[in-house]
């Protein structure tokens, strides 16, 4: 019994070494059709791997893949600003919506923050693996905001406690000066304005275009300590730092930082003539990383104009400033 078992084994492991030769070269699988019978399954195998390997040449001729375009509800491409244009075509107006612009200026309005022919800063190459890509970090010029709830600094003054004498004066007031008087004919009551001094918000080194406070409080006595409410907030210019990826056809993008530093001074005035600067605290060029200081022509100093930031600013004003109240349906 063990010398039949032992040619037995012995026959197997050459078996398997052919079968295993058999489906990486074609001399092999040969080998196998001339020493198997047809019947085998093992033959079946080498005849359609010999075949394929026979007529693969001329299958890439007959075999064609048509593209077709999907719809998606993202974005199908990364926009990135890296320059800000001037435009001549400019004066002061009378208020938002009062004047008729005229048609070159709505296209500087159009253009201002667009891409420019100039510029450096615009290629994000994506690494793809398996159908779904991922681009590197990469930058542009925009807008960044920041808002802080100030309303434990509001201090009521007058009779605001009395919840039977609705005529009597309750006023909220901020360290800054700034109030909002409670009127009592209505169910909420808002003061709203702008470039007032912030009470937490910290611009030093900020582009800012315009500072917003707002103040809001319901009518009712019983409620002005628990939902009265104060917010201020700034806009500036900003260079973000992005990381996107596309992944089932989807595009995704995520802001990882919005850390700039500007040549603007502290203020919210914007000198028309002037041109204004702002850089990331660290500039990604060509997935490169770089520190200040910063040249001309590196991609890492994108220019402000500032006839951009005196627009944005006028157009805002108006729309963020005023006082009412809303009265219940």
């Amino acid at each position: 019994m063990a010398i039949p078992l032992a040619e037995g084994l012995a026959q197997l492991k050459c078996d398997f070494e052919a079968l295993n030769a058999a489906g990486t070269s074609m001399k092999a699988a040969a080998m196998i059709l001339l020493r198997f019978l047809p019947c085998h399954l093992v033959s079946l195998g080498s005849f359609v791997l010999l075949a394929g390997a026979a007529i693969a040449p001329f299958a890439q001729q007959v075999i064609s893949i048509k593209g077709r375009l999907a719809d998606s509800d993202s974005l199908g491409s990364i926009p990135i600003c890296d320059y800000n244009r001037s435009y001549d075509d400019w004066d002061e107006g009378a208020g938002p919506g009062m004047n008729l612009v005229p048609l070159d200026t709505i296209g500087a309005i159009y253009e201002g923050l667009l891409q420019a022919p100039n510029r450096n800063n615009v290629s994000v190459n994506p690494s793809c693996s398996r159908g779904n890509c991922t681009f590197g970090k990469h930058q542009s010029l925009g807008f960044c905001s920041k808002c802080a709830d100030i309303s434990c600094k509001m201090i009521p003054q007058g009779d605001c406690d009395n919840e039977n004498d609705f005529d009597s004066e309750c006023i909220l007031r901020l360290s800054n000066r700034y109030e909002l008087e409670i009127d009592s004919t209505m169910d909420t009551t808002i003061n709203a304005t702008t470039d007032w001094e912030l009470l937490e918000l910290d611009v030093k080194g900020l582009s800012v275009i315009v500072n917003f406070t707002a103040l809001t409080s319901p009518a009712n006595r019983t409620k002005i300590r628990a939902n009265a409410r104060a917010t201020e907030c700034t806009l500036y210019f900003c260079v973000a730092t992005y990381r996107s990826k596309i992944d089932a056809s989807r595009f995704t993008e995520k802001t990882t930082s919005t850390a700039t530093i500007t040549n603007k001074s502290l203020g919210i005035d914007w000198d028309p003539y002037a041109i204004y600067s702002a850089s990331p605290a660290t500039c990604i060029v060509n997935r490169t990383e770089k520190r200040p200081s910063y040249h001309d022509g590196d991609g890492c100093t994108y220019p402000i104009h500032g006839t951009s930031g005196m627009a944005m600013a006028n157009s805002l004003v108006a729309p963020l400033t005023g006082s009412g109240g809303q009265q219940g349906s």
